[in-house]
């Protein structure tokens, strides 16, 4: 997989952790969803907002928020309710909130998403399908090997058959 890098004045920038797993999350989704295209960091609703990888279902829209170690889970599931609210996406889209192994189902910030997130299926009609994966980056640390590699591509897989469940 080919990271993508930004220029800047001199030489050119990596990009950050999240980044490269979304790169490699949706690199992945395309070669096992045959939906459509799946695409990284696209831009949704109005303003900069932009979700983690995206792609469709049947001409459903699915949305994918990784949550590595940010601390604002909240803040990705009010961004898609706010976009289908704003009529800028379908009211029938699915979002799949992963959360990497810094958000066991006891933390608070995944707790107050989820609830966040039923909510949203309650009064706009979207799916909310939260789930985790073994994956935990730690702050500062230099991931080495194909760690970060492995668990996006595992993590791919996992929503590779929770999409299945939606196929007519």
């Amino acid at each position: 997989v080919v990271y993508r890098t930004f220029p800047r004045k001199r030489g050119w920038i990596a990009l950050p952790l999240a980044d490269k797993f979304a790169t490699i999350l949706c690199a992945q989704l395309n070669k096992i969803v045959p939906t459509g295209k799946w695409n990284c960091n696209h831009h949704i609703g109005s303003g900069r907002a932009a979700v983690d990888v995206c792609g469709s279902l049947d001409g459903r829209p699915v949305f994918v928020e990784v949550e590595l170690r940010r601390d604002e889970p909240l803040t990705n599931v009010v961004k898609i309710w706010r976009a289908i609210d704003e009529k800028k996406q379908a009211k029938n889209a699915i979002l799949i909130h992963a959360f990497s192994g810094h958000y066991p189902a006891s933390n608070s910030h995944r707790i107050n998403a989820e609830f966040i997130g039923r909510h949203m299926e309650l009064l706009c009609g979207a799916t909310y399908i939260p789930i985790s994966f073994p994956f935990t980056p730690k702050k500062g640390a230099i991931i080495v090997g194909d760690y970060r590699r492995r668990a996006a591509l595992s993590l791919a897989s996992r929503i590779s058959d929770t999409l299945k469940q939606f196929v007519i």
